[in-house]
């Protein structure tokens, strides 16, 4: 990703068939590194993949990212967000 703000920001996309996966882990300034998983229905749901991957990666954020329209808190950390609000927060 470009830098924005004088922050570098990567993204790294894990595409495998691992049974702990995450679709996307976003290295951000300063350390922050977030966890993401893309569902394409309006109805987020977290599997048990992501989780484990979650384990292993120690992000600062888990997310779940679908297409609704609404972001709250999900259990164990995990948060469903809208494709929309995480774009606004990445581009703030």
């Amino acid at each position: 990703m470009a830098p924005t703000g004088g922050t570098r920001r990567e993204a790294v996309v894990e595409a495998h068939n691992h049974p702990a996966e995450v679709d996307l882990v976003l290295e951000l300034g300063a350390g922050e590194v977030w966890a993401v998983e893309i569902k394409r229905g309006p109805v987020p749901k977290v599997s048990r993949g992501f989780r484990a991957a979650c384990e292993d990666v120690m992000p600062d954020r888990k997310l779940v990212v679908h297409g609704g329209d609404e972001s709250y808190p999900l259990r164990d950390g995990v948060e469903a967000a809208s494709l929309a609000g995480i774009c606004g927060e990445l581009g703030s």
